[in-house]
Order: structure tokens, then sequence, then C-alpha cells
């Protein structure tokens, strides 16, 4: 029979806390996988005497994820159409949207041409008012609940995905990034330093650090090159070690 499988959805300390006798009966149930050593630790010291293993989440492989659908074409006809970066998540604090606005407000005089993409779903109106604040709004575009084939199109078209999250299990857009071929700028929050090794197939800024992420996003927007070469390795490393097969 196959092994029942557990993963946790990102969680603060204190909500693992309250939450504690809800982890506990799954885990009794549950065949110890988890995504990520980042969540690992955090499960076990949260319930001492759990067994755990670590198992990445998979990706599809590029057959799977490379044509596009028909019914996608409306929402990548929203995107710009000059170099943009893309931002991916849940619409709040906890994905740092808001950070993600700071970091290209700042560079956005040294790159006329460039736009800022925000995908996710939820509430964008701070957003939005915030982009208005900082006079980008022109600049700055949100799409909302976007199908997940069309995210995808979106990956191959964008020029850099910077991942601005405060907090993240595992990081699983990133790795999808890296099957598009897509250069990645992320914090080094959560499980992300587990995919990401910087200046080998990405960059990695301290958490909550935008001066840091805008200088790393300005280094692969000027040199072609080292941007290749970083979503070449991280497009290697996640067809061989995160497929489903591998998985």
């Amino acid at each position: 029979a196959m092994p029942r499988l557990a993963s946790a959805q990102p969680m603060l300390a204190s909500q693992m806390t309250r939450q504690r006798g809800y982890w506990q009966r799954i885990v009794q149930h549950a065949s110890e996988v988890v995504p990520s050593a980042f969540l690992a630790d955090r499960l076990s010291r949260h319930l001492p005497g759990a067994a755990i293993r670590v198992v990445p989440n998979g990706v599809c492989g590029m057959d799977a994820v490379v044509p596009g659908r028909e019914e996608d074409a409306c929402w990548l006809s929203q995107a710009p159409a000059s170099p943009f970066l893309l931002h991916i998540g849940k619409f709040g604090t906890i994905k740092g949207q808001d950070m993600a606005i700071r970091i290209f407000a700042g560079i956005a005089d040294r790159y006329p041409e460039l736009s800022l993409l925000l995908v996710g779903s939820g509430a964008a109106d701070e957003c939005r008012a915030m982009a208005e604040s900082f006079g980008v709004s022109h600049r700055v575009h949100l799409l909302r609940d976007v199908p997940h084939s069309a995210v995808l199109q979106l990956m191959r078209r964008a020029t850099v995905l910077l991942s601005c999250s405060r907090f993240e299990s595992f990081g699983l857009v990133i790795i999808e990034a890296g099957l598009m071929h897509l250069p990645v700028v992320a914090m080094a929050v959560g499980g992300i330093p587990e995919l990401i090794r910087d200046g080998e197939n990405g960059l990695l800024c301290p958490p909550e650090d935008e001066a840091a992420a805008a200088l790393a996003v300005c280094r692969v927007l000027d040199d072609d090159r080292f941007a290749m070469a970083l979503a070449d390795r991280l497009q290697q490393e996640a067809r061989q070690r995160y497929s489903w097969q591998a998985a």
C-alpha cells in the first residue's frame, strides 16, 4: 500500500503552538514526509518524537508545462509587453508584495522600460495604493486568480522572478521558475536557502533587506550572461532533483 503523506502549510511558530493537538493527530496518521529541512526542524521542535523525513515537492516535467492553452491568451495579453519583474503569491503580508513594490520603485528610474507584475489571489487594494504612493502605478501590473498554466507561461516571458516572502516552507514557485529558465532573486527565508545557492543558481538576500534585493536585481538585469548562467543551473536542478518522479 502507498504510504499516507502529510505536508504542513506555511505557518508561524505561534500558529503551530496553538494548533499543536491538531498537528499531533495528523502526524500520528502520516508517514513522516515534509518538503524541506526547515519545516522538518519546525515540526520536530513542536512535535517531539514525530517521525519526520524530508522529501521535496515535485514539479511537472517540461513536456507537461511548455505548451500553453488557448484560454491562457487572455491572461498573457494583460502582461507587460516590455521587460518585467514577476512576483507570485497570495496578496498579503506574508508574501511581501509591499517589499517588491518598494524594491521596484527604488530601481524604476534606472530601468525606464521595466515593469513589475504581481500575480496572486485575494484583495490587492493595498498594493495598488502603495504603487500609487510611490508614483509607479502605471508600471505596476496586478493579475488575480491566474490559472497555473498561464502563470507558467508568464514565467517564460518574465525577466526576473522576485521572491519577497517573509515565510516559506519550501518555495515551489522558485522551482517552477527554474523549470521555465527564469533567473531568481529571493529573500533567504524558510526553505528557500535549500533551493537557492547564492551566486550559483540564483541570488539570495537577507530577509527584509530591500537594498540588497535591489542590488541583486540590478546585477541580474545588467549582466545577461550571468543571468542565463543562474537560470541554466536552476533549470538543470529543477529537472533532475525536483521532478515528481524524483519525489
